[in-house]
């Protein structure tokens, strides 16, 4: 028989409790402190880039959490992200995609269609299957993330600028340029009015415009700036962090564009380090900065290696968008190097796959097209290579509406062409759209210039120095 003569009132309710239902029910259940504690121990662990260390918390904070909450809480909702977070991150895909997917499960269960806090969940997700290169799959995902955030803060806020950040990165590693720029471009419009996206959005912007502006002749010095400022963003993250790892990709690939091949190889190594730590966590991140070292060693002048490296990697990229543009890139290296049916066909597989790509980007079927005509005129297919060239023009002309100065280079092919086939009057014509494009821009314009010594070109080809020798001193002098 219980007493309870001198005892304190709770304890002797307990004892009461104790005596009815057993004695665990008096006992203060820590287990949520401890789920607090796990969690915030996996996180911190996370943001100082030690993933293989946050990852035992957070599959114990996971435990707790659906033990104590069960399954229906916001609670465990959180911590089966966070595993997914770090499985992701120490490159086991396969261990987070269900971890992602209970995640939003969970998250669903107890979130209103339209909770703002739907987005965290969303990319994620999102952030995985573009890893996957799932690339429809994550655009989904993206979308319904900007949707939801537009709603909550309307379409002028932090948030949804980090959001068309997002969808922009997404759309710049799946290589549809064009969608990249102008999702892109709308989140940067917006972030100047209201203050900017979070700075981990920003520095995925920057990147995203640095990439684009680079990959984009019309783009190249407005990408300039948007690569430092990706690079110097970056590197206020972890040292094995993939956003630092994307960053002096990109930094390396700039370095390459203006000639400083050492800096290029450096930072490009530095990637490959970076990627290699956890190779499976961003397998396409990795194949980038090793097609960018083989530019790098084909302008130092070590074209096995490039040629080598080309081999291996051209097959194993699955997406056509960025398969079309490494294509473009060897293929102009097997150009340089003399081998032309190798850039030609190359250049065939690329269109045949670029034609079907329902997001191809234009840009990259005139590159293709213009590759195209410059092989088979190499290869003496002058009549074949007309007709490349035309079709070359016809999508300029549909992309700028117009004249464009990136039409100088098709007429001075064009041109080229018909002087190796006899028909001077066809070459006049063209030296004519040359002239007009850059008189459009003004006698000391760039653009002016560049016509000229085109066309220089063109008459030395006909054999008419000394018309080539004018056209040259007026390019220099700013006369024509």
């Amino acid at each position: 028989m219980v007493s309870w003569r001198g005892m304190p009132r709770t304890a002797a309710f307990c004892m009461l409790l104790a005596a009815i239902s057993g004695a665990a029910a008096c006992r203060k259940d820590h287990r949520p402190e401890q789920w607090k504690e796990k969690s915030e121990e996996s996180i911190d662990l996370f943001d100082q880039g030690r993933y293989l260390e946050a990852l035992q918390p957070a599959l114990q904070a996971q435990q707790l959490a659906q033990e104590v909450f069960g399954p229906a809480d916001i609670r465990t909702a959180y911590s089966l992200d966070q595993s997914g977070k770090v499985y992701r991150r120490n490159g086991d895909l396969e261990k987070a995609r269900p971890l992602f997917d209970s995640a939003l499960k969970a998250a669903s269960g107890v979130l209103a269609a339209d909770d703002a806090k739907r987005a965290h969940f969303y990319d994620n997700l999102a952030e995985l299957l573009m890893v996957e290169g799932r690339f429809d799959e994550a655009e989904d995902y993206y979308q319904s993330s900007l949707h939801v955030l537009q709603k909550n803060f309307g379409e002028l806020s932090g948030a949804v600028a980090s959001a068309y950040a997002k969808l922009g990165a997404l759309y710049t590693r799946w290589g549809v340029y064009e969608e990249a720029d102008r999702t892109l471009r709308r989140g940067e419009a917006i972030g100047f009015r209201v203050g900017g996206a979070d700075d981990s959005a920003e520095a995925l912007a920057a990147a995203s415009l640095c990439e684009v502006g680079m990959e984009t002749a019309e783009g190249q010095f407005y990408g300039q700036d948007h690569c430092r400022r990706a690079l110097s963003l970056s590197r206020k993250l972890p040292k094995n962090h993939l956003d630092l790892a994307q960053a002096l990709r990109l930094d390396g690939t700039l370095a390459l564009r203006e000639g400083r091949l050492n800096e290029a190889g450096a930072s490009l190594q530095q990637a490959i380090d970076i990627y290699k730590l956890s190779p499976g966590a961003d397998p396409q991140g990795l194949r980038q900065s090793w097609l960018a070292m083989a530019e790098v060693y084909a302008a130092q002048g070590r074209g096995d290696e490039a040629a080598a490296l080309y081999q291996k990697l051209l097959p194993q990229d699955p997406n056509p968008y960025t398969g079309v543009k490494s294509a473009l890139r060897a293929a102009a290296f097997y150009h340089r190097r003399g081998e032309l049916k190798t850039a030609e066909s190359l250049c065939l597989q690329a269109l045949a796959k670029q034609v079907q790509a329902p997001k191809a980007d234009q840009r990259d079927r005139e590159e293709l097209l213009l590759s195209l005509a410059e092989v088979s005129a190499g290869l003496g297919r002058n009549e074949k290579a007309e007709g490349f060239f035309r079709r070359a023009l016809e999508v300029n002309e549909g992309r700028h509406h117009g004249p464009d100065p990136s039409t100088l280079s098709i007429w001075e092919g064009l041109a080229r062409v018909y002087v190796a086939r006899g028909k001077p009057d066809l070459v006049e014509m063209c030296l004519k759209r040359m002239r007009q494009v850059g008189e459009m821009f003004g006698r000391q314009h760039p653009v002016h210039k560049d016509a000229l010594r085109r066309m220089a070109k063109v008459y030395r080809a006909m054999g008419r120095k000394q018309r080539a020798e004018k056209l040259e001193r007026d390019a220099d002098f700013g006369s024509g």
